[in-house]
């Protein structure tokens, strides 16, 4: 089996209400899908995390031609080759979102040819079922009161009503003080046993950070995520030293050395690789093993479509708790449910979260979902 065509289709999903976090308002959220078509005619997707025209620019200029012919079998060997191809002008970014895209293409082609899942080819499953958080409390306006922001409390409510059993707040638009009030309100709403996760999407320096972690400590967090810059390790180490609060990140982090530098300074209890940017689940499945050996927990990135979602859910499947104990947890893996979601109607057979757990797709083959071709057409971003 030969590699004999690519596709890029870069989408765009409409957010209904509009919804904002630390960066700013979003009306609508694109991404890139890739298909890789094989001589054999087994189709595999694959998505990228990041800007899909850029990203989609470097598959068109550095690995279009390179990949042709190559077999989708030899992850390995693509991998190393790809990576060779763009190690002088990149270290990550929107390059190495472009050889994600392509090798959980090619995992789902090995899944599809070999008619067995991708968690089955990673090792097996270790989990049937996940747990999920939903990834849903943003900002968002009141219809009503068009200056004024919804409660945090209104979504909570839902998403405790479907029975997820932790959920994420975004924080980092308003004031220190400000958000920890919604943090607050939202806390003392939930019951105690409910997980309530923290995102600041990279809002503070390090002494806002300390300041809010500070204000925090007497409120039972799950963890508080990616509070400062990727990059600013100084800082992070400060914010470590001053707080109790797990502290999570990583899903704008590019392969395993990037992993073994955060893993070396020690200073993220949990890591959250996105499958879309860290290289695919070649390289996701080795920065997950080497978490392990650092005692680090790890859950994937999920905020993707159907593919990139789906991409997260075999491997997460895939992983055993560290250690392989009765006492070991595993960590919720990360859901948004509607409206604020990124699947636009794109599976012919969706992925489902009941009763905040997602069923993994065992019983099909490759990634375990199959895009609707009228509505993928239907969500092409043009221009």
């Amino acid at each position: 089996m030969k590699i004999s065509n690519i596709n890029g289709y870069v989408i765009s999903f409409p957010q209904n209400p509009p919804w904002g976090y630390s960066k700013g308002w979003v009306t609508s959220a694109p991404t890139l899908l890739i298909e890789l078509s094989t001589d054999s005619g087994i189709v595999g997707w694959g998505e990228a995390y990041g800007p899909p025209k850029p990203i989609y620019e470097v598959i068109q200029s550095f690995f279009s031609e390179s990949i042709f012919g190559m077999d989708p079998f030899e992850t390995e060997k693509l991998w190393g080759k790809l990576r060779h191809e763009i190690r002088d002008h990149s270290q990550g970014g929107v390059a190495m979102a472009a050889i994600s895209a392509i090798d959980i293409a090619c995992w789902d082609i090995k899944g599809k040819a070999l008619n067995t899942s991708v968690c089955s080819m990673l090792g097996g499953a270790v989990r049937t079922e996940l747990t999920c958080y939903a990834s849903a409390i943003r900002y968002t306006k009141d219809p009503d009161q068009s200056d004024s922001l919804v409660d945090p409390v209104v979504p909570a409510r839902v998403m405790l009503d479907q029975g997820f059993s932790a959920v994420k707040l975004a924080i980092g638009m308003l004031s220190i003080g400000d958000d920890l009030a919604r943090i607050k309100r939202v806390r003392e709403f939930l019951p105690s046993d409910i997980g309530l996760m923290i995102d600041a999407n990279h809002a503070y320096t390090s002494r806002a950070a300390i300041e809010l972690a500070n204000k925090l400590e007497a409120i039972d967090i799950f963890w508080l995520e990616d509070p400062l810059a990727q990059d600013d390790l100084p800082g992070y180490h400060s914010l470590r030293q001053a707080t109790s609060i797990p502290l999570a990140g990583g899903e704008t982090l590019s392969g395993r050395p990037a992993f073994r530098d955060i893993l070396l300074e020690n200073v993220f209890d949990i890591l959250i690789p996105e499958t879309g940017l860290v290289g695919g689940l070649t390289e996701a499945k080795k920065v997950f093993d080497m978490s392990d050996t650092f005692g680090v927990e790890c859950t994937p990135h999920g905020f993707a479509s159907v593919i990139g979602t789906a991409a997260a859910i075999q491997l997460a499947a895939s992983h055993a708790a560290n250690p392989f104990s009765s006492g070991s947890r595993s960590l919720p893996v990360e859901w948004t449910p509607p409206p604020l979601d990124r699947f636009g109607n794109l599976a012919l057979n969706p992925l489902r979260c009941q009763d905040g757990k997602v069923a993994v797709p065992l019983d099909q083959p490759g990634l375990g979902v199959e895009i609707d071709r009228d509505a993928l057409r239907g969500l092409i971003k043009n221009g």
